[in-house]
């Protein structure tokens, strides 16, 4: 997240700043699963489902964003659904967070925290 705008600031292109970011960010969340492999705490079978839903809904999302872009010709709309996805994540992760508060819990993840 650090390094793109570094990247943009220091004169690189706008497309390898994202590459080299998207790279780096692959790189060290492989490290993660690898390691959290290595130690027997990942469920391959719920892991290999949820990577190929959203490889799915990535590849869907990366059509329906630019077919809708392609047909306005304005590239702003991305910003603008994007922010409306991110505003309705926010919600639901407090809602969330609220009902866990109602149930008296603290942390959903006890086994971990």
């Amino acid at each position: 997240m650090i390094l793109g705008p570094l990247l943009l600031e220091l004169g690189a292109h706008p497309v390898a700043a994202a590459a080299t970011s998207g790279l780096l960010v692959l790189g060290s969340s492989g490290s993660a699963v690898l390691d959290f492999g290595l130690d027997g705490r990942v469920d391959w079978v719920a892991s290999g489902f949820f990577a190929a839903l959203c490889a799915a809904a990535s590849l869907v999302g990366t059509l329906v964003v630019g077919r809708i872009v392609q047909r306005s010709g304005r590239a702003s709309l991305v910003v603008f659904i994007l922010a409306v996805v991110v505003r309705h994540h926010c919600t639901h992760a407090h809602g969330w967070a609220v009902r866990l508060r109602r149930e008296d819990e603290v942390c959903a993840l006890n086994d971990v925290c």
